[in-house]
């Protein structure tokens, strides 16, 4: 390996140059990479049970390209607002893209009078709720519109959107839509704009915080290098691939970010004390590239497996969330060995160690700070710390007991998006927007048209309009209970409510349930289950984006958990393995035990439900956190092998390591608090619980890890 380090060295002119040529075919790759909220990831499944349960679009429409709109109407039956919303009706059907529109003046077989029109909707059982409503001071017309399948890319589907709401603005109302093809739309634009405000304010503060820590501009600008190297190559190959940017992948580049320099500051910060001590930029460079090696090597490792655990996730979009993650890891590891070496022999070359020569300078101040607060740390007694720790450990898990797992469709986007606020006025006006779907299958002997059917169906459907949350349901059997001849059936198959099959076999209900959080979704979808199996003319069992949607936030919870509790397992292991010996092994995960004990507990305090969000937070976070217990542990055996004694072993590993270990954490929490000023809830959440974490971790660094060590750290005779 020696050898191997040395060539790097010797050949540095070619590394770089290489290096350089593989960024001028990579990056220009990243044009490729797409931006996108896909409903098709999500339908991508192995599950039979879950096939089976989007197996009718088929024969249905598929939801994804249905809008709903409306607006405030004071009188909507008045001949102005009559005439206001047809002639808004006909401008949206002449926009390209646009398929069908349906508004209470377009449903064959209603009145065209407005008095008749007013009786026959307030009458109806099927267009009850659905186009007007005449709440107290909620007044509002409403309809529906189904997008082309042309329009499912992002900017087709924007134009289309843009285009309602310019006619909204001429027409002079407060148009609202909702609907998937909105809330793609939406996470299209968020993602834009979070990625316009993370990676340019980022690159700043990183840049900034290093040039002053490091106090070498040279030096800090070598670290800096890999930042776009590693988000360049990492992205240039998503790209290259056609990989989509997604909520999840959005958060990549902040977080590859700050990964591509921890690594990359424990080592210039080695190379800045080589060189202080006198050695020549090529001899510093390799001295310390081989000191850090292997603790980069492992830290790597653990970070790639924080990661890596979320590729086995079912979800496509958080599969590669992990794999790209682990990706964008291994080049950061690559470059921080290969190539930063080589950087610092170049750029590395003139005096570097002016924090020890201007001691007025910022950085040596804050060098002084910090080592004199980790010297304070290390002076605290072991015993008293251990107890603090055990009782705040205590309390912690006292309000992490309090921690609720369950999971709503609205909890990723802040209630004042004007996504969600147009959900809530249409909720509070109208029947929903969200319907979940019910298959209704004859059994053999019945139709469609049969009274005996007929009547069981809307015994059925009533016992489903009871369940808590669900505001009504819409089927054919509302459309004959409105007088429909049971000949004109077939008219129900027309989009976009397709009540009907194409060949009058199979029924679709829509369902319209609030938001009640994945529980009480399980708890529906059971009792429909267990209705639908004891129907005697029929089969009924839920169906569509609804079942998916909640098998994701449930099944694929515990699926989540699990590959967390794979990779803190797979860490553990690896850290006895690489300590050789049960004891530091042990002594590396104690202290990484207790910042995901405190985020569970302020959790707690802070009512925040556990969630996917929440377990990929502490998958990646223990990845990360560990990184600096690994420093920490790997030069206080090399000062024990060296015959130390545990005391002064421990002084002199955190007077090594302690400000590459502080740095790195400013960094790791500069990156996440990014992350707080994000458009979506959830990036919000992920961001303050993976600080709350990293926090965390330094303190279980700081002061429990040297207690530990003081404990459990004499070597064994």
């Amino acid at each position: 390996m020696g050898g191997f380090l040395e060539r790097i060295i010797a050949w540095r002119t070619w590394v770089l140059t290489l290096a350089a040529l593989l960024s001028l075919l990579l990056i220009p790759r990243v044009g490729g990479l797409r931006i996108g909220y896909s409903v098709e990831s999500f339908l991508r499944t192995d599950v039979p049970e879950l096939g089976q349960a989007l197996a009718h679009y088929q024969e249905f429409p598929l939801p994804d390209n249905l809008c709903f709109f409306g607006w405030p109407e004071k009188a909507p039956f008045s001949p102005e607002s009559i005439s206001r919303l047809r002639r808004i009706e006909q401008r949206f059907a002449r926009i390209p893209g646009v398929s069908r529109t349906m508004t209470m003046l377009s449903v064959p077989g209603l009145p065209k009078d407005p008095e008749k029109l007013r009786v026959a909707l307030r009458r109806s059982k099927l267009f009850g709720g659905l186009f007007v409503s005449t709440k107290p001071g909620k007044s509002a017309v409403a309809g529906f519109l189904q997008l082309h399948s042309t329009a499912r890319n992002n900017k087709d589907r924007r134009r289309v959107i843009q285009a309602l709401q310019g006619i909204g603005r001429e027409e002079g109302i407060s148009l609202r839509l909702v609907g998937i093809p909105v809330l793609r739309d939406f996470y299209v634009a968020q993602v834009r704009k979070d990625q316009a405000l993370f990676l340019p304010l980022g690159a700043i503060l990183t840049s900034l915080l290093l040039m002053v820590w490091i106090g070498s501009f040279r030096l800090a600008f070598s670290v800096l290098l890999l930042v776009p190297l590693t988000l360049g190559w990492t992205f240039g190959l998503l790209g290259s691939f056609g990989a989509e940017l997604t909520l999840f992948t959005s958060t990549l580049p902040t977080l590859l970010m700050v990964v591509s320099v921890a690594d990359g500051v424990h080592l210039a910060l080695r190379f800045r004390e080589k060189r202080a001590q006198g050695q020549a930029a090529p001899q510093a460079s390799l001295c310390a590239l081989r000191e850090t090696l292997f603790p980069c090597f492992l830290t790597s490792l653990t970070t790639a497996i924080g990661f890596g655990s979320l590729a086995f996730a079912e979800i496509p979009d958080l599969r590669d969330f992990g794999t790209f993650a682990c990706l964008g890891v291994g080049i950061a590891f690559f470059l921080t060995v290969v190539v930063l070496p080589c950087l610092l022999t170049l750029l590395g070359t003139g005096r570097v160690d002016g924090g020890d020569r201007h001691p007025l300078r910022l950085s040596s101040r804050i060098h002084a700070f910090f080592a004199s607060l980790t010297d304070g740390f290390l002076r605290l007694p072991s015993k008293p710390v251990l107890f603090g720790a055990f009782l705040v450990c205590a309390f912690s898990a006292f309000f992490a007991s309090r921690v609720e797992e369950n999971s709503f469709m609205s909890e990723d986007l802040w209630e004042n998006s004007r996504v969600l606020q147009a959900v809530h006025w249409f909720e509070n006006r109208f029947i929903g927007v969200s319907p979940g779907e019910i298959l209704v299958v004859p059994k053999q002997g019945f139709s469609l048209k049969d009274p005996v059917l007929q009547k069981e169906l809307r015994t059925f459907l009533d016992r489903v309009e009871d369940f808590p949350g669900v505001t009504r349901t819409l089927s054919f059997v509302d459309a004959l209970e409105d007088g429909l001849p049971t000949s004109f059936l077939p008219i129900l198959k027309k989009k976009p409510l397709a009540l009907l099959g194409p060949r009058l076999l199979k029924a679709r209900v829509l369902v319209f349930l609030r938001d009640v959080g994945s529980n009480q979704v399980d708890r529906y979808l059971a009792m429909v289950r267990s209705l639908g199996g004891k129907a005697k003319s029929f089969r009924a069992r839920p169906v569509g984006l609804q079942v998916l949607a909640n098998h994701q936030v449930t099944t694929l919870m515990s699926e989540v958990q699990d590959s967390f509790f794979f990779a803190f397992g797979l860490i553990c292991i690896l850290l006895v393995l690489v300590f050789r010996g049960l004891r530091f092994g042990l002594i590396g995960i104690v202290p990484n035990l207790f910042p995901l004990l405190i985020t569970l507990g302020f959790m707690g305090v802070m009512g925040i439900r556990l969630r996917i969000v929440v377990v990929i937070t502490f998958a990646i976070s223990f990845g990360l956190a560990v990184d600096n217990t690994i420093h920490i542990l790997s030069r206080f055996r090399k000062e024990i092998g060296g015959g130390k004694g545990v005391e002064e072993a421990l002084q002199d590993s955190y007077r090594v390591v302690a400000q590459a270990v502080f740095l790195t954490s400013a960094l790791l929490l500069l990156g996440f608090s990014l992350t707080l000023f994000s458009g979506f809830r959830a990036t919000y959440d992920f961001g303050r619980l993976a600080c709350v974490t990293i926090l965390a971790a330094l303190v279980g660094d700081l002061l429990i890890l040297p207690a530990l060590l003081r404990w459990k750290g004499t070597p064994r005779k």
